[in-house]
């Protein structure tokens, strides 16, 4: 009993604690304790009469120069042009609508009567026999065979690569300037004289029609509305007063402003140039041999890939190279609109073009690509075969 009045005892007091540090801590008093020195903003100034979250300071005010007192122009005075009167029309006479005709009174013809049908009761259903089932066969037990071991294939090296001849680089042409060529002058045309225009013909004035006269409606007052007693409203029941939960007090934030975003100055992109390379090679059976003279061209397409807007055609060289300079700044903006064809081959013993690489569909420029000095990016396709022409 001493045991259980000494858990009492204990257990009141640290409730009682508890109970006063929790009300101390939710009290709306304001905390004493100052703001550090690097918070305080109006230090030597007097305080406003009330604080704000956010404090704006005001601008002073700037002198605007007196403008000079110009005069506006007096209006000028439309002459009065007097209102055109309207036409009165006679009153037509009232006429009394016609009364409608009432329908006869048909009684509904009555509902018939149905015999009544007795009941009977549903026949109980029969109930099956019950049947054992029949026992699981035993099956005789297989023995365990171990699987026979897989058979280790013989290692055989791969084949190596085979050596392509390396593509020198060859740099582009340089254009070829045009002549100066002075422009013709514009030609002296005889001055034409003035020949005036004939007056137009007026045409004669003829009166508009006068509107017809119409009978004049007599006036036919509306009937007067039904007045319904009042019945005054439930009064309404006022609900009790709650006075709103306080809110904890919490310090001044002193206004800090934003630090404005600094524009980058607008650098215009340079003009796209481009250029394609690619490889061209007779296959015969496991044999490549470059072709010289093969032609090739470059074709590039409008947005719709449909359109055609540039054509440039090149030839290979004795290693079977090509390469097409583009200049399409002032026509096109992507380099994915452009395809890459098989034209013409020279060599008759191996003339069929295949369609390795996209050689006769299309092949459309990578996104991978060389960067070249004076702003040039050089793509690389292929290579493309041809085959010789099988006889039957």
């Amino acid at each position: 009993m001493a045991n259980i009045t000494n858990f009492l005892c204990v257990f009141s007091l640290v409730f009682l604690a508890l109970s006063t540090t929790s009300s101390a801590y939710y009290s709306n008093e304001e905390p004493t304790q100052e703001p550090s020195g690097l918070l305080k903003v109006n230090v030597g100034v007097a305080e406003p009469a009330y604080k704000t979250s956010h404090y704006l300071p005001t601008l002073p005010e700037v002198a605007h120069p007196e403008v000079p007192y110009v005069p506006t122009a007096a209006k000028v005075e439309k002459p009065y042009v007097p209102a055109v009167p309207t036409q009165a029309y006679p009153e037509a006479p009232y006429v009394q609508a016609a009364p409608k005709a009432e329908k006869p009174y048909v009684p509904a013809a009555p509902k018939p009567a149905y015999p009544q049908v007795p009941f009977v009761p549903a026949a109980p259903k029969a109930e099956k026999p019950y049947v054992p089932a029949a026992p699981k066969p035993a099956y005789p037990q297989v023995p365990y065979v171990p699987a026979a071991p897989k058979a280790k294939k013989p290692y055989v090296p791969a084949a190596p690569k085979p050596a392509y001849p390396q593509v020198p680089y060859v740099p582009a042409a340089p254009k070829a300037e045009k002549p100066y060529v002075p422009a013709a002058p514009k030609p002296v045309y005889p001055q034409v004289p003035y020949v005036p225009t004939a007056p137009k013909a007026e045409k004669p004035y003829v009166p508009a029609a006068p509107k017809p006269a119409y009978p004049e409606v007599p006036y036919v007052p509306a009937a007067p509305k039904p007045v319904y007693p009042h019945v005054p409203a439930a009064p309404k029941a006022e609900k009790p007063y709650v006075p709103a939960a306080s809110t904890r007090a919490y310090p001044e934030v002193p206004y800090v402003p934003t630090v404005p975003k600094v524009k980058k100055p607008y650098v215009p992109s340079p003009p796209k140039n481009y250029a394609v390379q690619g490889l061209v090679y007779c296959q015969s059976g496991a044999e490549r041999t470059p072709i010289e003279g093969v032609v090739t061209k470059v074709v590039c397409f409008a947005a719709d890939l449909v359109s055609q807007l540039l054509t440039i055609t090149s030839t290979t060289d004795a290693h079977g190279y090509f390469y097409t300079p583009l200049d399409v700044s002032s026509i096109i903006y992507q380099a994915f609109q452009c395809k890459v064809y098989l034209d013409t081959c020279p060599m008759t013993t191996c003339s069929k073009p295949t369609n390795i690489n996209n050689g006769v569909s299309g092949a459309l420029l990578s996104i991978n690509y060389h960067s070249l000095p004076n702003n040039k990016n050089l793509f690389s396709v292929g290579p493309f075969f041809y085959t010789p022409e099988t006889k039957y």
